[in-house]
């Protein structure tokens, strides 16, 4: 669920366990809900599959949509897509899916989707908006070798990826960078100690 500005009012966007997107007005109107005809079709023999989760893109109306196949850009308020249908998976596998957050701090559009086997992908939204572009991933990292759900979030020009026993923080710039060496600070913590995410946000502030 996100909520969105558009036309001088605030709607909120809702994704479904079936693979629908609703757009609801805010602010004690009676109109009826609108659905946004948008089908994952990367499954020829699931075409329902679930909104894992939803974010903004970053541009006018824009949304992404994460499923267990793949991610795509739509436009939140019209039955249209923006662009391809990126599968994580060419050969159409699902992904458990643990995370999915989008950046814009360093003036790159970004989405993260993390899962639950410890891969963290980085997609360039911008670079995949348009069809007929490739749909890669400008980075694939393990960060760590064992099934370990993993869980975002964002702090301005850095990546927080969250583990059942670890923190990592990663700078969003020297995740482009092509030496890997000094890319992340592992922080081990227990129980999630909430005096060290004082500590941290109040660091990287």
């Amino acid at each position: 669920m996100q909520l969105m500005t558009a036309y001088k009012r605030r709607y909120v966007i809702v994704g479904t366990n079936k693979g629908r997107i609703y757009h609801y007005p805010v602010g004690g109107s009676n109109e009826e809900p609108g659905e946004l005809n948008v089908e994952v079709y990367i499954n020829p023999n699931n075409n329902s599959a679930a909104i894992l989760h939803l974010r903004q893109a970053f541009h006018k109306h824009g949304m992404v949509y994460v499923t267990a196949f793949g991610w795509q850009i739509i436009n939140a308020l019209r039955s249209e897509d923006s662009g391809e249908f990126c599968r994580f998976d060419d050969d159409g596998n699902a992904f458990r899916i643990s995370s999915a957050i989008t950046d814009k701090s360093t003036g790159k559009s970004l989405l993260y989707v993390a899962t639950a086997n410890g891969e963290l992908l980085v997609y360039d939204l911008k670079q995949n908006h348009k069809r007929g572009q490739p749909c890669l991933p400008v980075h694939r990292i393990f960060v760590v070798n064992r099934l370990s759900p993993l869980s975002l979030q964002i702090i301005p020009n850095h990546l927080l990826v969250a583990t059942d026993s670890e923190l990592y923080v990663y700078h969003v710039k020297w995740l482009f960078k092509k030496k890997k060496k000094g890319a992340h600070r592992n922080f081990t913590i227990r129980k999630y100690n909430p005096f060290l995410f004082d500590w941290l946000f109040s660091t990287y502030k």
